[in-house]
């Protein structure tokens, strides 16, 4: 799974900014799908590294496949430390959103 959010490039999460988000995702049920993904913090005006981020979507398409409605939650970490596996380290931020997208054709 790419993921690339509106509010990445502007300081979205802990006032840093994020890459784009890879990861994987597997099925659920019936148009219904679970995705984990990593992406990397970083300070926008000096572009140092600050850490880095896990966060897990919850995807629920309709029978169309042309809506999908969701929720995310993610926890970002210190440099340094594995955000799928911790060890126990508290992250330096934590965020989750809901939201609603609608695919795009051509032409449209």
């Amino acid at each position: 799974m790419s993921s690339i959010q509106s509010i990445q490039f502007g300081g979205g999460v802990a006032g840093g900014g994020f890459s784009n988000q890879q990861g994987v995702w597997k099925r659920l049920g019936l148009r219904k799908i679970q995705a984990t993904v990593l992406d990397f913090s970083y300070d926008p005006l000096t572009g140092n590294f600050l850490g880095s981020t896990a966060a897990r979507y919850d995807l629920q398409f309709d029978s169309t496949f042309q809506n999908v409605t969701g929720t995310v939650a993610g926890k970002v970490f210190s440099p340094g430390i594995d955000p799928l596996n911790p060890g126990g380290v508290e992250p330096i931020a934590e965020f989750s959103d809901a939201f609603e997208a609608h695919r795009v054709t051509v032409g449209n």
